[in-house]
Formats: structure tokens, sequence, C-alpha cells
């Protein structure tokens, strides 16, 4: 027979990763990050040098290997992306560059 237990929602609080608590949240702008590129078009390499970092950083991070970075610097690095967006008149789509400052507010 099988036994279930139940506890946090938080599976990585479970597995034991001392940024358990920040990882959904991380996630969750790497996401936006993500989709503003897609929806803007604009490359990896545009990307990373519009946030002055190299390419196979960011490339890490959009994988999903973002341990040894932060929300904060994750959240400047979207603010940059938009705000970069739309200074070359490369308008993000509705809602799409927009992210959850782990609050339940949205920021863009």
């Amino acid at each position: 027979m099988f036994r279930f237990e139940y506890g946090t929602t938080n599976v990585y609080a479970l597995l034991g990763f001392a940024d358990a608590e920040d990882i959904p949240l991380k996630a969750e702008i790497v996401k936006d990050m993500t989709a503003c590129m897609r929806a803007s078009g604009i490359s990896l390499s545009e990307a990373a040098a519009m946030l002055g970092t190299l390419q196979s950083d960011l490339a890490l991070v959009l994988c999903g290997k973002f341990q040894d970075i932060g929300a904060d610097e994750l959240r400047g690095w979207l603010a940059r992306l938009t705000s970069r967006l739309w200074l070359r008149n490369i308008p993000p789509s509705e809602g799409i560059c927009t992210f959850n400052d782990g609050n339940g507010k949205s920021s863009r």
C-alpha cells in the first residue's frame, strides 16, 4: 500500500533548496523575460547586449539555471529589457512584459 503525506506546496522546500521561497518567483520573472523576447522578436544575442550580460549567461538563466542570481537582479533585467524595447520602438504586446512582484501586484 501507498502512504501519502501532505506538506507544503513548494516542492523546492521539500527537496531542501536553500532559496526555495525565491525559485517560483524567479521562474515567473524568467518566463516573462522569455515571453517578452519572443513577442518582440529579438534574438538571444540582442537581449544579452541590452542587459549588459554574456549571451551564455542569459541562455543559462532562460533554461532555468538561475540559482546564482537573485530575484531582484532578474527583476532589473526584465525592467531593462522592457524599457530598451520601448526605446527601440518595439512595444511588447499588452500584458506580455509584466511580472508579479510576489505580493500579487503586477508591474511593467
